[in-house]
């Protein structure tokens, strides 16, 4: 009995080493069931003190979760705000919105009505400047200027019988004015401008739907036209990528040749008109692929590089489609890029792009354009110039612009130059036009982009101006000041007339907001007299 006492006394201890050993607690956790011992009043005192040091933390713990959760309201409406007061923004993860690529305008008017929209937002701001941050500053600065960016493309577009000019590039158009503007300011890295070009987006998105609400009230289609109409809209073709795409409902399941996914019965397609690629609504943009037919049907003999300047214009297309879609780029990305036209692109993709253009699978239509970088763009511009079989300003008028050079009289050269160049034949007046109305442009962003007048003349005098004329080495070393005196007196008269223009806009404006304010103030002090009697 003993034996067995003692052996169940060691499986007893084995077992509870074992339970410690498992991480199992033997012993009971909770206080004895019976009464403890009273405790001594050193005891009660440290447990006193203890309890008071515990509430003392817990208060300090919940009154510094008090101060964060404040700041963190403070940061949140900092945040929502338009202005930013202090300390660096991060607003990386901010997204930039973009329109899609049928939204576009089509009508002069509609081109100047948002000018005039602009202009009412850019002057309601105007108003209050007290308190303007830097980022008031710059947001106010940067929509004067894209104001005047406006009023000298609406110059332009009235001369053209057509006009297509999507959103998306004026929304890009902002951003590169905001950027050049804070370059300018000199304000740190850190600056929104993401955030500015979205409250910019948020006036276009005002105007559009004002724009459409307009639009709507103006038509009101009877119900008889309503049918009428809605057919019309279904025989609608919209252009891209040279494809010209009309909504077809098919009968048949059909797949989408861009992503290869299954076109359903009741959503409507897109199909080429010409070479019949089908794809969904959606992918119309996102696809890549030039129109087969269109291809074809160009005659794959014809150049652009090199070819006679009269081979290239037509009566409705006063201006080579090249020179044009190329000035409207950089326009669009490179007015501020500093040294536009001094630096030179990479040879490898000027070639490739000069070569797809010659042969017919590029007309710069695709927006993938502007993934070129701007210099790439500007070296093709001078190489179309360069490349003429005669110059832009003709063998035959050569000698006589060379002499109005030495006219010392500034008004007198002038007038003998524009006399020179009443003489150009029809195309190359038109085409010389344009583009000393874009190079004064440039130059008129001297301050950020650095190309001054002279700048530019010294790099498009020998492509514009050139002798047939077989010239001792020294003999055209000497004529090429005279060419560029020339080229820079041009570009220096088109700028200050361009100078001119916008000041006396903005003087109208101005006189105009000033006497609608005023107005404003007469009629309201009119009704108080009226509510009054």
């Amino acid at each position: 009995m003993f034996d067995l006492l003692l052996s169940f006394i060691f499986a007893s201890a084995s077992g509870s080493e074992m339970l410690c050993r498992v991480g199992i607690q033997v012993l009971p956790t909770g206080p004895p069931d019976g009464p403890g011992s009273p405790k001594s009043p050193v005891e009660k005192k440290a447990s006193i003190t203890d309890d008071m040091r515990s509430s003392t933390e817990d208060l300090k713990e919940r009154r510094h979760k008090k101060r964060k959760r404040r700041e963190d309201k403070t940061s949140v409406s900092e945040k929502k705000s338009l202005s930013p007061t202090r300390g660096n923004w991060n607003l990386s993860k901010t997204a930039l919105w973009e329109y899609p690529a049928d939204l576009i305008i089509t009508d002069l008017q509609e081109l100047v009505n948002l000018d005039s929209f602009i202009y009412k937002k850019h002057h309601e701001y105007q108003k209050n400047c007290k308190n303007d941050t830097i980022f008031d500053i710059v947001f106010k600065k940067s929509l004067g200027d894209f104001h005047k960016e406006i009023q000298a493309t609406i110059a332009i577009e009235a001369q053209k019988g057509e006009m297509s000019i999507p959103y998306q590039n004026l929304l890009a158009k902002f951003a590169h004015t905001l950027e050049a503007e804070v370059k300018s300011q000199g304000t740190n890295a850190s600056f929104p401008v993401t955030m500015g070009v979205n409250a910019f987006r948020g006036f276009l998105d005002e105007f559009i739907k004002h724009h459409k609400k307009k639009e709507k009230e103006k038509k009101k289609p009877d119900n008889k036209n309503v049918k009428r109409e809605h057919a019309k809209k279904k025989k609608d073709v919209f252009e891209y990528m040279k494809h010209k795409y009309t909504q077809v409902q098919f009968n048949i399941p059909t797949f989408c040749e861009y992503c290869t996914n299954i076109i359903w019965l009741i959503e409507k397609g897109s199909v080429c008109q010409v070479c019949k690629y089908t794809c969904h609504k959606k992918c119309v943009t996102k696809s890549t692929i030039s129109c087969k037919g269109a291809q074809k049907s160009q005659n794959p003999g014809s150049r652009v590089f090199g070819a006679p300047l009269q081979s290239l214009v037509s009566e409705s297309a006063k201006i080579p489609l090249i020179v044009e879609r190329l000035i409207e780029k950089i326009e669009l990305q490179g007015m501020y890029t500093v040294g536009v036209y001094r630096k030179s692109g990479a040879a490898a993709e000027v070639k490739e792009l000069k070569q797809n253009i010659d042969n017919g699978s590029d007309d710069l239509s695709n927006p993938d354009i502007l993934a070129y970088p701007i210099h790439v763009l500007t070296s093709l511009l001078k190489m179309f110039f360069r490349d003429l079989p005669e110059p832009l300003l003709t063998f035959e008028c050569y000698d006589d612009f060379i002499r109005t050079s030495e006219i010392q009289d500034v008004k007198e050269r002038v007038q003998s130059i524009y006399a020179v160049i009443e003489k150009l034949p029809k195309p190359n007046h038109d085409v010389f036009e344009r583009l000393i109305y874009h190079l004064a442009r440039v130059a008129y962003h001297e301050s950020v982009n650095k190309m001054s007048p002279n700048g530019l003349a010294i790099i498009f005098a020998p492509a514009l101006l050139r002798t047939n004329k077989k010239l001792q080495a020294q003999d055209s070393l000497n004529q090429v000041p005279r060419q560029t005196r020339v080229v820079e007196q041009i570009i220096e008269e088109q700028l200050g007339k361009l100078k001119e223009v916008l000041h006396d806009l903005s003087a109208l404006e101005t006189a105009e907001a000033t006497a609608a304010d005023r107005l404003s103030v007469v009629r309201n002090s009119i009704r108080a007299k009226v509510s009054m009697m």
